[in-house]
């Protein structure tokens, strides 16, 4: 629960850098609201495909536009008038057209992409070299479709999908931050004549690769890909030695590549609700790691396959302070937590399946208790 509540929390913080920017009134032939009365930061509440009144904003002094505005469709060719932009969010469900003009938006630094129905990664994005944030999100498998239709009506289908995260090494060579979440949901139908109706059946689809390509972020600082079927990590993702943040909750990972070990400058690292079996050793090496989460991970074959005598050298992970440990079915813990108990502020083993004794390297229930008293969840 710590960590969710941490990530929430930086999640909200990447708007909380904006927020203090007031924002100055727009007037739209559509629905548009007062922002605080900024000359730089633009929240519009309407369509960009409706006509702006130019003689009330000063284009040349906008760096933020928002755009929360659940209808909005497109973002039209005229953006690039905003050349001074810096931060471009824009949030709707019917969202499915990023201007190739995009990519004339020279000073931009972070875009914010939160749609039900993108159709695809412009590749004008790719072409942002001072873009230091990235984040897209494309998530409709919350839509819910009736499992039977008369004969004759229309069964809705999505047009526009994301199904990959592509691009090639030149790309994002200044990206910070990078966020993906991509799920969205087909459906087949089949028509029974007996019934005179469709059977339908949804199909979840989600990213099923990273590129290798990523490796060549550089500057990467941050990588959340979450929800998804990863199920391997590119073999050379040690190379991102700037990488302090990675999240890579709920994916299909059951291994990790052998230069994994070089993310020595990792410090927090997520990596629940996977198909591991043990803590990978590849992990004891990441010496600056403060934040640890491999709560809930079981292999793929069976739910409660994981190993009963927890292996895993803690002695390296001098600087952890948060551990998550919880829904993992194992007995003991190898002795060498105790080595870096000092540091420990809090190891949550909620959901567990620990032994109260001791058991040659390995501790249980009572010396944990007695080694971590109040710093531990059971």
């Amino acid at each position: 629960m710590y960590l969710i509540l941490k990530f929430i929390l930086l999640y909200l913080n990447s708007y909380a850098n904006t927020s203090n920017d007031n924002s100055m009134f727009l007037d739209f032939s559509c629905k548009a609201i007062d922002c605080y009365n900024s000359p730089s930061c633009l929240y519009i509440e309407g369509s960009f495909n409706e006509s702006i009144d130019f003689s009330k904003i000063d284009v040349k002094k906008i760096s933020h536009i928002f755009s929360h505005y659940h209808n909005i469709s497109e973002i039209p060719d005229e953006i690039m008038i905003f050349k001074n932009l810096t931060n471009l969010s824009i949030i709707s469900k019917e969202f499915c057209k990023l201007s190739n003009q995009v990519n004339k938006l020279h000073k931009l630094e972070q875009l914010h992409i939160d749609s039900f129905t993108i159709d695809k990664i412009n590749g004008s994005i790719k072409n942002l070299v001072n873009l230091q944030k990235l984040t897209i999100r494309n998530d409709n498998q919350k839509f819910f479709y009736h499992k039977e239709l008369p004969y004759g009506d229309y069964i809705p289908n999505m047009k526009y999908n994301v199904y990959e995260f592509d691009f090639k090494k030149g790309n994002f060579v200044n990206l910070k931050e990078l966020f993906i979440c991509i799920r969205y949901q087909t459906i087949k139908s089949i028509f029974c004549e007996k019934t005179n109706t469709f059977k339908r059946t949804a199909h979840f689809h989600t990213i099923k690769r990273l590129p290798d390509e990523i490796c060549f972020l550089h500057n990467l600082k941050e990588l959340n890909i979450t929800s998804q079927e990863i199920k391997n990590l590119p073999e050379n993702i040690g190379n991102l030695q700037n990488l302090k943040i990675l999240n890579l909750n709920h994916n299909c990972i059951s291994n990790l590549p052998e230069s994994f070990s070089k993310l020595l400058n990792l410090e927090i690292l997520s990596i629940s609700n996977n198909y591991f079996s043990k803590i990978d050793d590849k992990i004891s090496n990441l010496i600056n790691l403060v934040d640890l989460d491999f709560s809930f991970n079981f292999n793929n074959k069976s739910e409660y396959f994981f190993e009963d005598n927890l292996c895993f050298n803690f002695s390296k992970l001098k600087k952890l302070k948060y551990l998550n440990l919880s829904g993992l079915k194992i007995s003991r813990i190898h002795k060498s937590i105790v080595f870096i108990n000092q540091n420990i502020k809090f190891i949550d083993l909620n959901l567990t399946a620990l032994s109260d004794n001791d058991e040659g390297d390995f501790i249980g229930r009572d010396t944990l208790f007695y080694v971590f008293e109040n710093r531990l969840l059971l």
